[in-house]
């Protein structure tokens, strides 16, 4: 599971470093470790490595908690993100709050714990990315409802009405979608209508992707309809 994988702990006390070095390694056989003792150092490695995994001391965040955090978000968008946090109700709570955690352990905790985490979260993203679809060098997570574009790790949510509509075109990828067919897939609809409530949706769908990507053509207009060829 792991054996492919670089996990990257970023925190400031030697007793957490030695577990995550050397006992984390022996149950989950990770193929690198790298430990960062601090934000700046992190950062570095994140720059230079590709990281899989990242477990976080809170405490690491110090007082610009929630912009450091973000960064991470940023930095690694789709990497799982286990925070390691001290008895502390208000910042179990924040952190708890924010999506930045995929999951939230707190001190003292048993190893066993964390490692039923990271097995849960690798189970999870491996599912995830089973039912993906890739176009150029974005991403589509239909169940998530998100694209990633993997080239600068940004991301956009979609909506449910988008997500269908890109559903429908990536299954007939290649061929023309006619509009009509759109409307009453998505919609619902079974009378001819004004196509323009499609067509407005294909718009801000195709605004939203040149947000993460403004050189790919995801969505092609085609006689009657749209049609998606990557």
């Amino acid at each position: 599971m792991a054996q492919e994988k670089t996990l990257l702990v970023v925190t400031s006390e030697p007793i957490l470093r030695d577990i995550f070095k050397h006992q984390l390694d022996r149950l989950l056989n990770f193929k690198s470790i790298l430990i960062a003792e601090d934000i700046l150092k992190s950062y570095e490695i994140i720059m230079k490595s590709k990281v899989d995994f990242l477990i976080l001391d809170s405490h690491a965040l110090d007082e610009h908690m929630f912009e450091n955090l973000n960064k991470y978000k940023s930095l690694l968008s789709g990497v799982p993100i286990i925070g390691i946090v001290s008895k502390d109700l208000d910042r179990i709570k924040f952190l708890q709050k924010n999506r930045g955690f995929d999951d939230v352990l707190t001190k003292p905790f048993y190893l066993e714990d964390l490692v039923y985490s990271i097995r849960a979260l690798f189970e999870k993203k491996r599912l995830e990315d089973d039912n993906s679809f890739t176009l150029g060098e974005l991403c589509f997570y239909p169940d998530l409802k998100y694209f990633l574009n993997k080239s600068n790790n940004k991301q956009i949510n979609l909506t449910e009405k988008e997500t269908n509509i890109l559903n429908l075109l990536i299954k007939f990828k290649g061929k023309t979608v006619l509009k009509e067919d759109l409307l009453k897939v998505v919609w619902g609809y079974n009378t001819i209508i004004d196509t323009h409530t499609l067509e407005t949706h294909i718009y801000r769908l195709r605004k939203k992707i040149t947000k993460i990507s403004s050189s790919l053509e995801v969505i092609r207009t085609m006689e009657g309809g749209y049609q998606i060829d990557i």
